[in-house]
């Protein structure tokens, strides 16, 4: 009974995807990964602004020491991926945009 279900369901979804002009769903992405984007850098801002007057990490192990910068600089380098991945988004919606257009030359709406 589970299993027809979430085949019915899961072929709702596909339907549902199908559907959606693909335009649409990449600003949808876009503007998702956009806010996500810049909460992590205001996240890591606000770390930094806590931790201002905190004296600098010291370690005598160079593996601890990369950790604890790895760690502190999370959010940044969780923000500096999607803000790579936004570009890569915006890039990918002006092609599709683009091949939009070449393919509505000729057509009779």
């Amino acid at each position: 009974m589970s299993t027809v279900r979430n085949l019915v369901i899961f072929d709702a979804h596909n339907y549902y995807m199908k559907t959606k002009d693909p335009i649409k769903k990449i600003r949808r992405k876009r503007r998702i990964v956009h806010i996500f984007a810049w909460i992590f850098l205001v996240m890591q801002l606000l770390a930094y602004i806590g931790n201002a007057n905190e004296a600098p990490y010291k370690s005598d192990d160079l593996s601890e020491e990369v950790g604890h910068h790895i760690g502190y600089n999370l959010f940044l380098i969780i923000s500096a991926i999607l803000f790579y991945r936004l570009y890569k988004i915006t890039k990918s919606l002006k092609k599709v945009s683009y091949e939009n257009s070449i393919d509505a030359i000729g057509k009779n709406e």
